[in-house]
């Protein structure tokens, strides 16, 4: 580091992205039940080069690395449109992905240069069908029952060569999964302005492949309570739950040191035997007059692994029994706390002026070792915004300041400490900007 945001580099770093996307709606109300379908197309294309050591030494370059994806998805879903006291919506859906991988690997120590390219193509293809129905057994108590069935395939094609070598073919590796997804619910209405409630689900996703390696499907059954309350003619809103969380099976990424070819470590993906998540969150919006809004949220959270044992960050050392430890990117602490204000100019339109404020706890990257080394510190970021919609909302001009007081906070951090090297990415510095909107 050569000062703030400033680094040194033997490479031309650059990144490039396009992206493109596109998506069709559609509704047919026949009275009693309505028809509406969802279509969707996505694209990215991305290529970048950068220094993967960080530094003015020829250790690590990737260049160039380039990703490209499509996917297309269609929904369809079938509901009563009646006022009754059963309701219901069921449908199915359909989604193709395919991503292509490639990326040059230099390395060169004390003069020997090696070359690896690594170059990985994945098809997936998703369907589910679906339902859910609510019954209204009396004015405030209703009940809901929902069932989901998802099938996953994913298939990935590998091959890494080092210096001419092929080190890595796996052809065809991933994999089938299925799974039922129950979901269960009551809510009681105590008032016009309060309500409680209580959910169960199990959730449900598809397995795949890293480097020539399947990791398993991860399921988790969700508990939750929770009630809201709007009072003052809807000028107040409190939102407030408490939830539990068991993972089995939780997918995890980490860097693994046991195969030769890779002596800096290679990312993949692996299971956890499980992890626990317990949490509360609450969030408000108060409206005291007609031009002011005040608005936040926090949230907390107490998140464990279960019975995982990973392996070691750094190579040569034995595997680590990570249970207990902290969940990879699951901050203590979070919230966000801010004010609007919103003035009518005549027939023109109406100007507003936000201020949001934004905060989270510490949170570790590493789940074997959680130390100063493998985290990142509190930050929070402060954001204004200025607006102007006109009196149609067609027309919309902004201009802004992303993080006010230009904090130097760590957002993440890539870290191999094999070689005691560790890559971070700051906070964006103090942005201004302008955006100009049009909806047709």
């Amino acid at each position: 580091m050569t000062g703030d945001r400033l680094t040194s580099t033997d490479l031309a770093e650059f990144t490039r992205m396009e992206n493109f996307g596109a998506r069709l709606e559609a509704r047919l109300d026949f009275g009693v039940v309505e028809i509406r379908s969802i279509t969707a197309y996505r694209n990215v294309d991305f290529t970048r080069a950068f220094d993967g050591d960080s530094t003015d030494m020829v250790f690590f370059h990737f260049s160039p690395q380039a990703n490209y994806s499509d996917q297309f998805s269609q929904e369809v879903l079938l509901s009563n449109s009646a006022d009754s006291r059963f309701s219901w919506v069921a449908g199915a859906n359909f989604m193709q992905e395919s991503e292509d991988f490639d990326t040059v690997q230099r390395r060169n120590f004390f003069g020997t240069e090696r070359i690896g390219d690594a170059q990985t193509v994945t098809n997936g293809e998703s369907y589910a069908v679906f339902g859910d129905a609510t019954y209204s057994l009396t004015e405030k108590l209703s009940i809901t029952g929902g069932l989901r069935f998802t099938q996953d395939e994913r298939f990935t094609d590998t091959i890494f060569d080092l210096d001419g070598m092929n080190v890595i073919t796996g052809l065809n590796v991933g994999g089938e999964w299925s799974a039922f997804s129950p979901r269960a619910a009551i809510n009681y209405t105590l008032n016009d302005e309060a309500s409680l409630y209580a959910t169960v689900t199990r959730g449900f996703r598809g397995g795949g492949s890293t480097l020539g390696s399947v990791y398993n499907p991860e399921f988790v059954i969700n508990y939750e309570v929770g009630g809201r309350l709007s009072t003052r003619g809807g000028r107040l809103s409190l939102n407030a739950a408490a939830f539990y969380s068991d993972y089995s099976d939780l997918q995890v990424r980490i860097v693994d040191f046991s195969n030769p070819a890779f002596p800096s470590g290679q990312v993949t993906a692996t299971n956890a035997a499980g992890a626990d998540i317990y949490g509360v969150e609450g969030e408000f919006n108060y409206m005291p007059v007609g031009w002011l809004t005040l608005f936040g949220n926090v949230a907390y959270l107490d998140a464990e692994y279960v019975d995982f044992i990973t392996p070691a960050d750094i190579a040569g050392d034995p595997p680590v029994d990570a249970s207990g430890n902290q969940l990879i990117g699951a901050p203590e602490w979070s919230s966000t706390v801010g004010v609007e204000l919103r003035r009518s100019i005549g027939s023109w339109g109406e100007l507003a002026f936000r201020v949001q404020h934004a905060y989270r706890s510490r949170i570790f990257i590493s789940a074997a070792t959680q130390d100063s080394r493998y985290d990142l510190d509190p930050y929070s970021r402060t954001n204004i915004r200025l607006s102007f919609v006109d009196a149609a909302d067609r027309f919309e001009v902004a201009a802004f300041v992303d993080n006010l007081t230009d904090d130097l906070d760590r957002t993440q951090r890539i870290a191999n400490f094999a070689f005691n090297l560790a890559t971070d990415t700051y906070l964006p510095p103090r942005t201004y900007g302008a955006t100009v909107r049009y909806r047709f």
